[in-house]
């Protein structure tokens, strides 16, 4: 008799063209990135109104640059040291106010992108972080089944944050940065040039291609004993 399956065991045949795939994991992350897309099509949502009103200001601007520029026609400039009307000195108002709302509604359009970019990443990271621990905890035998499963998912993962622009940090002797880790523990330095430096991990760090911190590295940090 046959049956519809569900979508995360299509994920799990799928992914890397393993069928051996975990079909537990295959349904966490197919969960996961069911959340992604509805979170994005909220904010698609968002941006199509916000870029609504920016279409409106910039008529609203358009027609008073024209309307300037009808009302300086009529005028005399060539006179020296004209004295602008009371309707040119509102219309000249009415364009700078259109003009700050244009650039303040961009901003704002430009920010809530950014915020909403990083919420979906930070989901992304957690789906990685729980990969990474379910690997750690299996036996490390690249010959075995549910270790490879892991391994091509975690890989595939990797890939995709990569490809939003978010690159992993945070390595062994790295000199402790309060700007981009997150000290979680420390221990007395075995030497004197071990100070200040990581000697551990606990949660790998994320940072964007404009150098702007997504997520500090946790660490432990040597300090003097």
């Amino acid at each position: 008799m046959h049956t519809t399956r569900p979508a995360w065991h299509r994920t799990a045949r799928n992914i890397g063209g393993a069928p051996w795939v975990p079909f537990e994991v295959a349904r966490s992350l197919h969960e996961h990135l069911q959340a992604h897309q509805q979170q994005l099509a909220q904010v698609e949502q968002r941006l199509a109104e916000a870029l609504d009103q920016v279409d409106v200001a910039r008529g609203e601007a358009a027609l008073a640059r024209e309307q300037t520029r009808e009302l300086s026609e009529r005028l005399d400039l060539r006179e020296p040291e004209p004295e602008p009307s009371d309707d040119s000195a509102h219309i000249l108002h009415l364009s700078e106010d259109l003009a700050r709302v244009r650039a303040r509604t961009e901003q704002e359009v430009a920010t809530a992108r950014q915020a909403e970019r990083d919420a979906s990443l930070l989901r992304l990271l957690a789906v990685h972080d729980d990969l990474s621990r379910g690997i750690a905890a299996l036996p490390q035998d690249p010959s075995s089944p549910w270790f490879q499963g892991y391994a091509a998912v975690l890989q595939q993962l990797g890939q995709q944050l990569e490809q939003a622009g978010a690159r992993p940090f945070g390595e062994v002797g790295d000199a402790f940065d309060p700007q981009r880790h997150e000290a979680v523990g420390t221990v007395p330095a075995q030497h004197r040039y071990d100070i200040d430096r990581v000697v551990s991990l606990a949660q790998v760090g994320f940072i964007m291609q404009d150098k702007r911190l997504l997520r500090p590295a946790q660490v432990v940090v040597a300090t003097a004993p």
